[in-house]
């Protein structure tokens, strides 16, 4: 058996550990009859030629790299991703974070190149992984063993011989659960018991899966669409319904629809892209650049004139409506319609990911962060909104935040006890951490209520 060996954008730590196996390397040699070829280590021409197995370390940091790596796997039977760098991007792939021309200090230096560092999986397709940082030597020749001997196997994520063979996907209109992609971590489980419970753990052992009750459709369980399963799930298995395909297409007709931007979207932009809250300008070049038409900063305003006198409960979004709609429909009579915006044509940026149960084109800050993305924000100038809407919604209504509150307020009425006109908020933090906002982890909330009190303080909110 041929096994060549090839070193992309790393320090060559893998392959030490692989010649570090020694007298046990030598012996396999020897006595299995395998060749080891590597400019690396024996200074041959790097055309090594054909191979029966191409052992791969390092990401991929340059054009010329997906070029080789495509010449790789042609000339191999069979190709291994050695280490974290090759697997998931690794030391070279912390280039994502880094703003402007700072580079990482890697083994390899990074070209100019459009890439980040990027697992060699993105580019070919890859039939082993030994993961690790470095790998496990031994890990190493326990597969090469079995490749030796012809023994073919499915090789899981899991560090553990027991997997799931069929994950349990939940399908949804707005949102829907991956099961391949679940870590079973827990997170949803654990926000949503905060607002309806609608994910929970189902089975047991090594077959433990998140599921909706009797694994029914995410619309026909109790979820109202917060979506701050999607806020806290550290694996993006909970998917959201894509927008950003038919923004596009409305750009790209040449129209510059009017976009209305909420301030916490605002905030949680500024966040994704790495810009200080007192530079949100750039933020609204960045929009106009990809042709939109007026940038209008507003909070949604509350319906609360009705013709129906007995209104009291006026939800902010859709998902304090289905809220209502779900656990109390007997207040469907006293609950107001949900907020809309007063024209058809425009785009909503918004952190409340429930806003795309109702008729208006909507993108969550997450889906205007990836639309925007690939400008180079740093080397704008700032712009400024077109016009400003910050009028207090529903002034002089009282406030019920989180779904506690809301179910006392409701129960309340229930009871007879028909008080004062209530507006609902469902997430308990507020707006600015809704469900269509960023990622959230341990060291976000400082960080997202320092760049929002720039923000707020630049603009007067």
């Amino acid at each position: 058996m041929r096994a060549a060996i090839y070193q992309l954008g790393s320090c060559s730590g893998c392959i030490t550990e692989f010649l570090g196996l020694g007298e046990t390397l030598l012996e396999m040699v020897w006595r299995r009859g395998m060749e080891i070829l590597s400019p690396i280590v024996s200074q041959l021409d790097p055309e090594i030629g054909v191979c029966d197995v191409a052992l791969v370390e390092g990401s991929v940091v340059s054009d010329e790299d997906v070029e080789r790596l495509r010449e790789i796997r042609k000339k191999s039977k069979m190709l291994v991703a050695l280490g974290s760098c090759a697997v998931i991007g690794g030391i070279p792939g912390l280039r994502r974070l880094i703003k402007g021309d700072t580079q990482v200090d890697a083994a390899k230096p990074m070209r100019s190149s459009s890439l980040k560092g990027d697992p060699i999986s993105m580019y070919v397709h890859v039939d082993y992984y030994v993961r690790g940082c470095p790998i496990d030597r031994y890990e190493l020749l326990d597969l090469i063993g079995k490749i030796l001997d012809g023994r073919w196997f499915r090789q899981s994520e899991r560090r553990f011989p027991l997997v799931r063979e069929k994950p349990l996907d939940i399908e949804g209109y707005i949102l829907r659960l991956d099961g391949g992609k679940c870590i079973v971590c827990g997170r949803c489980v654990a926000v949503c018991r905060k607002v309806t419970s609608a994910l929970d753990y189902a089975y047991r052992s090594i077959d433990t899966v998140i599921s909706t009750p009797f694994g029914v459709k995410l619309d026909e369980s109790s979820c109202v669409v917060c979506g701050q399963c999607t806020v806290y799930c550290p694996v993006g298995a909970v998917i959201e319904a894509d927008s950003i395909r038919e923004v596009k297409t409305l750009l790209g007709r040449g129209l510059n629809p009017d976009v209305y931007v909420e301030p916490e979207s605002i905030v949680g932009l500024c966040e994704a892209l790495n810009v200080d809250g007192g530079s949100y300008g750039k933020i609204l070049e960045a929009l106009r650049r990809n042709g939109f038409g007026g940038i209008i900063l507003w909070r949604p305003k509350l319906r609360v004139a009705s013709s129906r006198s007995n209104v009291k409960l006026i939800p902010y979004s859709e998902a304090e409506a289905r809220y209502i709609r779900i656990r109390h429909p007997s207040l469907l009579e006293y609950t107001a319609e949900p907020p809309t915006l007063d024209r058809r044509d425009s785009i909503w940026i918004t952190p409340c990911l429930a806003r795309k149960i109702g008729k208006d084109i909507t993108l969550t800050t997450r889906e205007a962060a990836r639309l925007l993305a690939t400008i180079d924000i740093d080397s704008l100038p700032e712009s400024d909104f077109d016009r400003i809407e910050l009028d207090e919604p529903g002034e002089g209504l009282a406030r019920a935040v989180g779904e506690e509150c809301i179910e006392k307020v409701a129960e309340e009425f229930e009871g007879g006890m028909l008080g004062e006109a209530a507006a609902l908020y469902i997430c308990s933090d507020g707006c600015l951490y809704g469900g269509g906002q960023p990622y959230m982890d341990h060291y976000t909330k400082v960080k997202r209520e320092k760049i929002s009190a720039k923000f707020h303080g630049k603009v007067k909110c």
